[in-house]
């Protein structure tokens, strides 16, 4: 350790053993001091972990990380794919499904599908970020809980943003690359209705009825009911009373009198979750702010694209 650390640290001992006046301390025993103590208050409000486990900035993020999992909850809706870099991204297959033909003995496989021409549009990945700031006197102070506070709605808001990114793919009906967009009735993915017992039997049938560009039935079983606030008792209380296998979804960037019945992204993606190959998407960095606290950076890196429309079924009480 170098001389001008051990002395940061020393002091810092003294400081927080009452031997040393602060102010008569080395200027970055504070920050040592804070740094330490953050980071036992924050590792006990995150699970028990011990000192060794993480450093200062470790022990923010896994605070920050928990919460973000706990409230991650619309991103089961979307099929995550990584990329490398910022830059834009070829789309993925949209819309298509293979069917096997059976092989005449001594004849040729039969024609298959060529891939680019169900290329859906280009995806790039966005950079959203927050900035915490600590004052000095919260320092000083070790005021843990507001710390505690502050990581969990960093994690809070980056799910929320998921949630509202996956929302508004679905609610703006954007277009794919064949230019029709996603909800049309011409594709019979698009009803009116209330929500029922009966609408939901409908939406349920039409996507089992929907068919691949190539016209290859899909065969799709309803996974998720996506509904806003104002239908999520009705929609839990119809999938209960009628023993369906689907989980109900409630968010408040549901238009109101809007539901969406949606497969299992893993059979039938429609829509995706971008990540940044090899690293985390949520990250938390940590650095001396110029008041003499100390802030902490947030990004998350992610994007939601559109990547297909069989998969899923509208239906808007008009």
């Amino acid at each position: 350790m170098n001389a001008d650390l051990k002395q940061i640290y020393t002091d810092a001992i003294l400081v927080r053993a009452g031997v040393l006046d602060r102010h008569h301390a080395n200027p970055g025993a504070m920050d040592a001091v804070f740094s330490k103590n953050v980071l036992r208050g924050l590792i006990e409000a995150s699970g028990g972990l011990t000192t060794g486990d993480v450093d200062d900035n470790g022990a923010g993020y896994t605070v920050v990380k928990r919460s973000f999992v706990a409230n991650n909850k619309l991103a089961k809706l979307a099929s995550p794919f990584q990329v490398k870099d910022y830059n834009a991204v070829d789309g993925r297959i949209q819309n298509l499904e293979i069917e096997l033909a059976e092989k005449q003995e001594g004849g040729e496989v039969p024609l298959g599908t060529r891939l680019e021409e169900h290329l859906g549009l280009p995806a790039q990945l966005r950079i959203y970020g927050a900035r915490v700031i600590a004052s000095r006197e919260m320092v000083v102070n070790d005021n843990i809980p507001a710390l505690n506070d502050a990581w969990a709605m960093a994690g809070r808001a980056a799910a929320r943003l998921t949630n509202r990114l996956i929302c508004g793919v679905l609610e703006d009906n954007a277009n794919l690359a064949d230019g029709q967009p996603i909800f049309d009735s011409a594709f019979g993915n698009d009803l009116s209705a209330a929500l029922t017992e009966a609408s939901v039997a409908a939406a349920m049938a039409a996507l089992r009825a929907q068919e691949a560009a190539t016209g290859v039935a899909c065969d799709l079983a309803a996974a998720f009911a996506l509904v806003p606030p104002t239908d999520e008792l009705g929609a839990r209380k119809i999938v209960k009373e009628c023993g369906l296998n689907i989980e109900v979804l409630s968010s408040a960037f549901v238009t109101e009198g809007t539901y969406y019945l949606l497969a299992d992204p893993k059979e039938s993606p429609v829509l995706g979750l971008m990540k940044p190959m090899g690293n985390d998407p949520l990250t938390v960095n940590a650095r001396a702010s110029r008041g003499g606290g100390l802030e902490w950076h947030i990004f998350y890196d992610v994007a939601v694209t559109a990547l297909g429309r069989v998969g899923a079924v509208r239906v808007v009480n008009a």
